[in-house]
């Protein structure tokens, strides 16, 4: 790799071997799934009382547990409390449903700030739901949003989607949606988990599995995996090969999507493999935290791994603005993920949401997932600290 020059974003490098922020899939794993009956969703529950609906993706599970609650609670319309920092275009096909959203204030280890949430009275024919996020697969307070919503009347939905181990997170939601492709390589797959009072208010995902996607995606991935083994810098190739790092919204074909499959026997395969992959995971989290040290200009969110969780990436505050730095990296052959389309409610309201508008600005993620080895991970640090923002102390020593 050619070497780097640090805050200088006009000869910033293009960087060599291509990382992505999700995990790639091997021949192996694919030719095994053939042979492998698909996967039922049950390895994504914590107990014989649950029960799983598998979708396309987890909004489409986000929008049949709120379709739930309207129907289980006999509700012309439901509230929904998010964290300020939420997807917004994931809330799209939400939006198809008499659904009213209300962001709520966040701390900056990203928790809800219970004392500056003002929960106003609600009409008798309108239910509430509470979302919890577990960012980043790191558990947030359930046991905490458990009381809350029970003090409060609410529905609690925990948003699981970069969890890979449903024991780490316990049971205090009402719903648990996991979405399995942003920790392991499979297609698109979203799993509603519910107790069986709920499970019998949800409807069955209507429409056709979306196979050309499916294959369109494999045939993609397989290819990327090749160019990560062979160190090929194919983001070179073209203008923001990386993309944007928006979220692009759902399909408005209905409400629900339907899994295929081979999504499903591919998610069978690697289900096999999931004490695997949580300890390459753990092993390159801590090796990256590790090798940027205590540098000035980026820091992780979450220093230390807990026992029994699995980062989805690595978390890094920037002590200035995130967008350059993404750029650098993106430059560079690192996919970095980051906060982008700021929802409007959250905008109309900078005093209660200042945090959150902060870490718009600020948070960034890179990939440590189980596809990359300790020396991709060596290269990626050597990249985010090119890229980080330079200290005020060392431009003054540079200009004297």
């Amino acid at each position: 790799m050619s070497s780097l020059r640090r805050g200088d974003a006009q000869t910033f490098p293009v960087g060599g071997t291509t990382f992505l922020l999700s995990p790639l899939p091997g021949p192996w794993q694919v030719i095994r799934s053939v042979g492998m009956p698909p996967a039922s969703g049950a390895r994504w529950t914590t107990g014989p009382a649950s029960s799983v609906r598998l979708f396309a993706r987890g909004t489409y599970a986000l929008t049949a547990g709120l379709g739930a609650v309207l129907r289980k609670t006999n509700a012309a319309a439901v509230t929904l409390w998010i964290p300020g920092y939420f997807c917004y275009p994931v809330l799209s096909l939400v939006r198809q449903l008499p659904v009213r959203f209300r962001f709520y204030p966040v701390l900056d280890d990203l928790s809800p700030d219970w004392d500056r949430i003002d929960v106003e009275p609600t009409g008798p024919d309108e239910a509430q739901a509470f979302l919890l996020v577990h960012f980043f697969g790191f558990p947030g307070p359930s046991q905490q949003a458990r009381a809350f919503c029970d003090r409060e009347g609410m529905v609690l939905i925990e948003d699981a989607v970069h969890v890979l181990l449903p024991q780490s997170i316990g049971e205090a939601g009402d719903m648990r949606i996991f979405s399995p492709h942003k920790i392991m390589a499979v297609p698109s797959v979203g799993i509603l988990v519910t107790s069986p009072g709920w499970a019998m208010n949800i409807t069955q995902p209507p429409g056709e599995p979306e196979w050309k996607a499916t294959l369109t995606w494999l045939a993609k991935r397989l290819t990327q995996a090749a160019a990560l083994q062979l160190h090929v810098p194919w983001h070179r190739l073209k203008r923001d090969a990386l993309g944007s790092g928006t979220v692009p919204p759902p399909s408005k074909q209905g409400p629900l999507g339907q899994e295929n499959v081979f999504a499903l026997k591919l998610l069978a395969s690697m289900e096999g493999e999931i004490h695997r992959f949580v300890h390459v995971r753990r092993e390159n989290y801590q090796r990256l935290v590790e090798r940027l040290g205590s540098r000035a200009g980026v820091r992780p969110v979450f220093p230390d791994v807990p026992e029994g969780v699995c980062p989805m990436a690595l978390p890094l505050l920037t002590t200035e603005g995130n967008a350059t730095v993404v750029e650098r990296l993106r430059q560079a052959g690192v996919a970095t993920g980051r906060f982008e389309e700021i929802p409007p409610e959250v905008l109309s309201e900078p005093e209660c949401h200042q945090v959150a508008l902060w870490l718009y600005e600020h948070l960034l993620w890179v990939p440590i997932h189980q596809s990359l080895t300790p020396r991709h991970i060596d290269e990626i640090a050597e990249r985010v600290i090119a890229a980080a923002p330079i200290p005020r102390d060392e431009i003054s020593e540079a200009v004297e």
